[in-house]
């Protein structure tokens, strides 16, 4: 049975009028009285009558419009949900720290949409709580976070395992000993509510880092930043600061602190985890990652 057929026999079962048919479906009307024709020939049924100038559907015209009309209501249902789909696949919504995006996340994402231009994105600038949320939430699609996370609906594609490291500017190291510099200057703080912050003062305080005063930013790279002008040493981990130690704009403070380290994931609801959009995200994560 084709479906074209059925589709003209629903609208002039509605209209009762083959022109107004024709004129809905963009057909000719000689073509809509052709395929209402083909069908009856199919069903061996006569599914019209004309009265007069009037046109009225027989019993079995009835009987075949109350399966038509049930059909086409789940066409319908099928098809928005359908385009629901693809709108919700042509976007991919991101949140990340600031630095995870200006340090790690821009060439990912440079590389991911030559392979996907028809995508949308949209990329938040969160705290990881605020990823988190984002996430359980459906607010965002992916998220990228430094820290640990235990949450059994969200799913971890553990991306590396940075060291915390002891940076400053080379002036400052070049003119001083630590014993100097944990004297005179103050240590630089990330300061937020996030495993991030949590770890890099766990560090301080397992090394028994002492140093004369703080300097407290909610945000990583006014951290760096800090740092990078000579205001005083700071506990970063490795991948914020790696390109800034390459270039010589920061130096390591040499010491035989026990080493500790923070995880940097990408992550996603559970129920995402088919998306395609998100598998070639995860591939070209991996792919810097292990290029970088």
């Amino acid at each position: 049975m084709e479906f074209r057929n059925l589709q003209t026999f629903h609208y002039a079962a509605q209209f009762l009028n083959y022109s107004k048919t024709a004129q809905h479906l963009s057909f000719s009307q000689p073509a809509v009285t052709k395929q209402i024709r083909l069908l009856e020939e199919e069903l061996n049924v006569k599914l019209f009558i004309r009265i007069g100038n009037k046109m009225y559907l027989t019993p079995a015209g009835d009987a075949l419009q109350k399966y038509t009309t049930k059909i086409f209501s789940v066409v319908e249902e099928m098809t928005n949900e359908m385009r629901r789909y693809e709108k919700d696949e042509s976007l991919l919504k991101i949140g990340a720290d600031i630095s995870i995006i200006t340090n790690n996340l821009q060439p990912v994402i440079s590389q991911f949409y030559q392979y996907n231009q028809s995508v949308q994105m949209k990329i938040y600038t969160w705290e990881f709580l605020k990823v988190i949320d984002g996430i359980q939430s459906n607010e965002i699609d992916v998220g990228f976070i430094s820290g640990d996370i235990k949450d059994p609906n969200i799913l971890e594609y553990k991306i590396s395992s940075d060291p915390i490291v002891l940076v400053i500017s080379p002036v400052l190291a070049e003119r001083y000993s630590l014993k100097q510099i944990m004297k005179n200057y103050p240590l630089i703080c990330y300061k937020t509510k996030s495993p991030y912050a949590q770890l890099l003062d766990n560090y301080l305080v397992k090394n028994k880092l002492k140093i004369r005063g703080t300097i407290e930013f909610s945000n990583l790279e006014a951290v760096k930043s800090a740092v990078l002008q000579g205001v005083g040493i700071s506990a970063l981990t490795n991948d914020i600061v790696f390109q800034d130690l390459k270039n010589g704009k920061l130096q390591l403070v040499e010491n035989d602190f026990e080493p500790m380290y923070i995880q940097t994931s990408m992550i996603y609801h559970k129920e995402k985890a088919s998306s395609p959009l998100i598998q070639s995200l995860q591939e070209h994560v991996k792919e810097y990652w292990c290029n970088r």
